[in-house]
């Protein structure tokens, strides 16, 4: 990580650090900026303002916040009557009940004023035992494809998804169904 001390931000830096978010620029405010010729920026941008600090040959060094990502809100009728609004939250490695396994978040909305997360458990056991059976493990895309038509299939099930839908497991019956669904042997 290369560190740049600027009393004010050139637009050749400032395009830098637009591109190259390695490359971290310490800002104070430039003395020239009342005057004319200079040509430096207000550095407004979110990746220069410190958050996180890191230690550095001894020194403590500031560090950018991580830019918050966009979510792509999609809608789903269920069966139920109701129209979600979800997002894909993210993905972690868990254990649930005493089972290892991989957890799919969805942030979930029926009224587009209250958003809950909604957990998809798949079993790591479960996993192991279609490869087994199928000579081949399931691909990442294909486990996510799993945990998003459990997700369709509460929405379809589950009257109150707020109250009784937020926790689901993919169990080896589960598995089975979905993949058939979704044409994978």
């Amino acid at each position: 990580m290369r560190l740049q001390t600027s009393n004010c931000v050139p637009q050749e830096a400032h395009a830098t650090l637009i591109r190259n978010p390695k490359v971290v620029l310490l800002v104070s405010p430039c003395s020239k900026s009342a005057q004319a010729g200079c040509h430096c920026i207000p550095c407004s941008c979110s990746r220069s303002a410190p958050e996180l600090t890191v230690r550095a040959r001894g020194r403590k060094i500031r560090r950018m916040p991580k830019p918050e990502a966009a979510h792509r809100t999609k809608s789903y009728s269920a069966a139920t009557g109701y129209v979600y609004q979800y997002y894909f939250f993210e993905v972690a490695k868990t254990t649930r009940g005493g089972f290892a396994g991989t957890e799919y978040i969805y942030m979930v909305s029926t009224d587009r004023k209250t958003v809950f997360p909604l957990r998809v458990f798949v079993r790591r056991d479960v996993l192991d035992t279609w490869a087994a059976r199928n000579g081949r493990q399931l691909t990442g895309t294909e486990e996510y494809a799993v945990a998003k038509m459990r997700l369709f299939q509460a929405f379809d099930e589950v009257e109150n998804m707020l109250a009784d839908g937020r926790r689901l497991v993919i169990d080896a019956q589960d598995l089975s169904e979905l993949l058939g669904r979704l044409g994978i042997e």
